[in-house]
């Protein structure tokens, strides 16, 4: 989802703009756990990042780390200022959440223990909420204490104290967990729809976003910032691009030709589209690498900078 968002937002479609920021900032702050949990750790720690799974209720958790006797369940929440719990709703910057995230973390670990139990796997479900943002402040009531709350200055700590599961048993809980492992539901096509005439057409920039672009024979030339692409990995950004806009990333040729703008010519898109992609009918192809986050997020930290 955060691909197909960040994709409308580089086609100059700023529609889905605050449900952008909400899932980068959730996306970052799932990250800078995963980047503590490898620097503090004492040993490898079996992780698992975004598990989705589906035992009649569709459940999606942030993080959970196999320990020697449990399985740790992680909530994080990426909130920078002032954050209350009476027991019964949970506020952020004043504001009631809506989706209480103490809720959330009890009803994951009610269903992740169901899930072990089918399966006849003994260990405890241990619940976190991890307010992972430098800036954030907790004043906590006594009624939540069956999960424990972290602040970014406690997981060092608790990493560090987490003892590791021996790996043969946590391949063999790894392996059944996944079996339960499900895509999910909520397809960001039908939740944030778009018209693909009203999204800006053209190759921009990696670097800089910008649309003003020469194309020369084996590369690209951006006018604004004269950073410079190889035309073939350009093309192949395009193709990946058009992909992340569609449904099981399928798409048709008519919409790739709409979005290079004829500043790629037929044969040089057919060329690539067969190479990268595979083809289901006439003019309908699937893209079945994925579009790279990292350096999306990077261009949108350009863009948000130079505003």
């Amino acid at each position: 989802m955060l691909n197909y968002l960040l994709t409308l937002h580089f086609r100059n479609h700023h529609l889905y703009k605050k449900e952008l920021e909400n899932l980068i900032a959730g996306y970052e702050g799932e990250r800078r756990f995963i980047e503590l949990a490898d620097q503090f750790s004492q040993k490898k720690l079996s992780l698992i990042w975004d598990y989705t799974f589906d035992i009649g209720t569709f459940t999606q958790i942030d993080v959970m780390i196999l320990t020697q006797n449990s399985l740790n369940v992680y909530e994080i929440k990426n909130y920078h200022a002032q954050c209350e719990s009476d027991g019964v709703t949970f506020k952020y910057n004043d504001h009631v959440v809506a989706n209480n995230p103490y809720t959330q973390c009890r009803m994951a670990t009610s269903r992740l223990t169901n899930l072990l139990r089918r399966e006849r796997i003994d260990i405890d479900v241990i619940p976190h909420l991890v307010l992972i943002h430098p800036n954030c402040q907790m004043k906590l009531a006594d009624l939540e204490n069956d999960i424990m709350t972290l602040m970014m200055i406690d997981i060092p700590k608790h990493i560090y104290q987490l003892p590791p599961m021996e790996p043969r048993t946590a391949d063999r809980i790894l392996s059944t967990l996944n079996k339960y492992r499900c895509v999910s539901p909520y397809q960001p096509h039908t939740q944030y729809p778009f018209d693909l005439n009203q999204l800006a057409p053209g190759i921009f920039c990696p670097k800089c976003g910008s649309y003003r672009i020469g194309i020369h024979n084996r590369c690209i030339a951006c006018q604004n910032c004269n950073c410079q692409e190889e035309k073939s990995s350009a093309v192949k950004r395009l193709i990946a691009e058009c992909a992340t806009l569609f449904p099981e990333q399928t798409f048709q040729k008519k919409d790739l030709m709409y979005l290079a703008n004829h500043q790629v010519g037929r044969t040089t898109l057919h060329f690539y589209t067969r190479n990268l992609c595979r083809k289901l009918a006439q003019g309908l192809y699937q893209y079945e690498n994925s579009h790279q986050l990292p350096q999306q997020l990077k261009l949108y930290r350009a863009h948000i900078n130079d505003r």
